[in-house]
C-alpha cells in the first residue's frame, strides 16, 4: 500500500478548506420565485425582551405546491439603510426557508429570530425558487394541532397547545407558527420546530410570540416537512 506524502496531506487539508470556506456563504437569491409573491409584511418587536420578528403573508399563484422555498428577509431602518438580514450561514433552515406552500394556498410564514442593529421600520423580502416541487395536495401528511392557549410564564407570554401527526409518516424538523391578529392586523407572532414527531405521536408545543396577544384572536398552523 502506497504511503500518503505531507505534502499530498496538505493539498487535501488545503483543498478541502476551501471547499468548506465556498460552502459557508451567505444567502443569496438572485431571482426571485415567479409564482410566490409577497402580499404582506408585517414587522414586530419586543422592546423589552430586545425581539424582532417579521410576518410575511405569500400566496402561491403556480399549479404545483413549493417545497421549502428560500426567503430572504432584509429589515430596513428609517433611513432606508439595512440593518439586518437573515442570510447568515449554519442558520436553522426553518428561518430561511418557507416549509411548503400548495397551489393556490395563501400562508404566513414567521422568523422571530432576526437581529437588528437597530430598530427596523419595514423589510424587503425574496422568495427564490423552491427545492423542489411537493406532492399533490391530496398526499401532504396530516398534522393536526389545537388551539393555543395563552399561559403567563416568567420568561413571558407563552402559546401551549399539542401536534399530532396523523399521518404515517414520520415528521422531522416541524415548523409550527403561531400568529395573533386584531382585525386585519397582525399584532403578534411567534414560531416553534419539533424536532422529531413520529408517525401517529403527540407532542406539545410551548412558544413565546413577539408582540401583544391579550385580546387578538389567536391561529396556529403546522407545516409539514417530510412526505415519504
Amino acid at each position: 500500500m502506497a504511503c500518503e506524502s505531507t505534502q499530498d496531506k496538505a493539498k487535501k487539508l488545503q483543498a478541502n478548506a476551501a471547499a468548506n470556506a465556498k460552502a459557508q456563504v451567505p444567502l443569496t437569491i438572485p431571482t426571485p420565485d415567479k409564482d410566490i409573491k409577497v402580499l404582506d409584511i408585517t414587522v414586530l418587536e419586543d422592546k423589552v425582551n430586545e425581539r424582532t420578528a417579521v410576518v410575511v403573508k405569500l400566496k402561491n399563484e403556480g399549479k404545483e405546491a413549493a417545497v421549502s422555498p428560500p426567503i430572504l428577509v432584509d429589515m430596513i431602518g428609517p433611513d432606508g439603510k439595512s440593518v439586518g438580514k437573515n442570510d447568515a450561514f449554519g442558520l436553522d433552515a426553518s428561518l430561511q426557508h418557507v416549509p411548503l406552500i400548495e397551489p393556490g394556498e395563501t400562508i404566513e410564514w414567521v422568523n422571530d429570530q432576526l437581529l437588528p442593529t437597530s430598530p427596523p421600520k419595514t423589510a424587503k423580502i425574496t422568495v427564490g425558487p423552491p427545492d423542489t416541487t411537493g406532492p399533490p395536495k391530496n398526499s401532504v401528511p396530516e398534522v393536526l394541532v389545537t388551539d393555543p392557549k395563552v399561559n403567563a410564564d416568567p420568561s413571558g407570554t407563552a402559546t401551549i397547545g399539542k401536534a399530532t401527526n396523523k399521518s404515517k409518516i414520520d415528521q422531522t424538523a416541524l415548523s409550527i407558527y403561531v400568529i395573533a391578529h386584531s382585525g386585519n392586523k397582525v399584532v403578534a407572532a411567534g414560531r416553534g420546530v419539533i424536532k422529531d414527531l413520529k408517525a401517529g405521536k403527540s407532542f406539545n408545543y410551548n412558544i413565546f410570540p413577539v408582540g401583544d396577544v391579550n385580546g387578538a384572536q389567536l391561529s396556529v398552523t403546522a407545516f409539514p416537512t417530510t412526505f415519504q
